[in-house]
């Protein structure tokens, strides 16, 4: 979800080697998508690049706060209008703990 790069930028230069192995493996990081994908969103966050099946991009910004969040990730000022605007029309949502629960 939080690309490695984009972790790096936004705090995980600071971490020790043990929690960003810890990162990289953590279940609610880890979401199975098709290869092409993968590829189109590359390192981008939220604010670069957004799902394209619009109905999981609700379930795509709680997930990305979750994971800022549990991991004390910063965002940039364009990244966190993006989540903004797309939470806005999602309602009330529990942040995903795991896998799942998005």
């Amino acid at each position: 979800m939080v690309p490695l790069s984009n972790a790096w930028q936004t705090g995980a230069q600071q971490w020790t080697a043990r929690q960003r192995h810890d990162f990289a493996n953590d279940p609610l990081e880890l979401i199975a998508v098709e290869g092409r994908v993968n590829e189109a969103k590359g390192d981008g966050d939220a604010g670069t690049w957004l799902p394209p099946d619009k109905s999981f991009r609700c379930a795509y910004a709680a997930r990305m706060v979750a994971i800022k969040l549990t991991w004390h990730l910063w965002v940039t000022p364009a990244e966190r209008d993006a989540l903004t605007r797309l939470l806005q029309p999602c309602g009330a949502l529990e942040l995903p703990r795991e896998p799942g629960n998005v």
